[in-house]
């Protein structure tokens, strides 16, 4: 929700709305922890629009994949950040479970603004 150009996100943390500007290009990463691991990266590429500056908005999709139940990342999130952004080519998410090792696949998807 925008309230006087603040997006408040579900974490209770705030995002200045000036910032986020015309979505440029969004889509879906999978990211895969193997059969057991507590951090996984995925390498995003073909996002011609990306430039160095660009903001990179990540959010788990809470949906059944074919390795889990949508509600176990309820139970157990998994902290997503991007990073390694090379200016018309694309960047990196990296995901973390902290509590616990995760295995399988979950899905991320991701906006440049």
């Amino acid at each position: 929700m925008t309230v006087k150009g603040i997006i408040n996100l579900l974490d209770g943390s705030y995002f200045p709305a000036s910032l986020v500007g015309d979505t440029q290009a969004s889509g879906i990463a999978t990211l895969d922890f193997g059969s057991s691991a507590k951090t996984a990266t995925v390498v995003v590429t073909g996002v011609s629009s990306i430039t160095a500056t660009s903001v990179v908005l990540l959010k788990m999709r809470i949906e059944d994949t074919d390795s889990h139940i949508a509600e176990d990342l309820l139970i157990d999130p998994i902290r997503v950040e991007a990073f390694a952004i090379v200016a018309g080519v694309g960047f990196t998410v990296y995901g973390t479970m902290e509590n616990a090792p995760a295995n399988g696949e979950y899905k991320v998807q991701w906006t440049v603004v």
